[in-house]
């Protein structure tokens, strides 16, 4: 159909982000096909779950909906790459709770939150480019923690968004006024909002 609007989501294959990007996907193709056409550009390990969610959508869709196409991108998702143990997640959660303990876990927020070597961000960031590039999506779709996939949309200035399985708060806390953050919120919540804040704000 000549009005047909292409939709593209960049996400990791972690599923604790990608489910929120497979039930998006899975209503966009039930309530709108044939006038969208969806897109996936993950890592392997997210292949057979968006296969199925094609293939699940398709039994209420429209006849001659188009499945789910999906881009397979090379490196490391961003589970693989956190956990690794020269970023200390793994170590941070297995200490017990304390000031201390939670002292040292905030600190490494900015790693975890983007966990991935120079080199690794750069193989990613370059398949995901081609993938646009291909693709010419008229919505770019946006994990919030594919750090590669919001980069390269600040730079494009392409029309985009950010779907995360995250609350609002974890976005919102950093504009609240009168320096709410600091006040109002439990401490737990704001070294997240800022550092999820500061990826998205970014035009590095």
């Amino acid at each position: 159909m000549a009005d047909t609007k292409k939709i593209l989501f960049l996400t990791n294959s972690d599923f604790g982000q990608a489910n929120a990007v497979l039930a998006v996907a899975h209503a966009l193709l039930v309530h709108h096909a044939p006038k969208v056409e969806i897109h996936i550009a993950s890592f392997r390990g997210i292949r057979d779950a968006v296969a199925k969610t094609s293939n699940f959508a398709l039994q209420s869709a429209p006849a001659g909906t188009a499945p789910i196409i999906f881009h397979e991108l090379d490196g490391l998702t961003w589970g693989a790459a956190a956990w690794r143990p020269e970023v200390g997640f793994a170590e941070a959660n297995d200490q017990p709770p304390g000031l201390l303990n939670s002292a040292k876990s905030i600190l490494l927020i900015p790693a975890v939150m983007l966990p991935w070597r120079p080199d690794e961000f750069l193989l990613i960031y370059r398949q995901l480019e081609r993938v646009i590039s291909t693709v010419n999506p008229d919505l770019t779709v946006g994990d919030a923690l594919f750090s590669p996939a919001t980069t390269l949309c600040h730079y494009l200035s392409t029309n985009w968004v950010v779907l995360a399985p995250n609350t609002i708060k974890d976005f919102a806390l950093p504009s609240q006024p009168w320096l709410a953050m600091m006040w109002k919120y439990p401490l737990y919540v704001r070294p997240l909002a800022l550092t999820q804040y500061a990826l998205l704000t970014s035009t590095n």
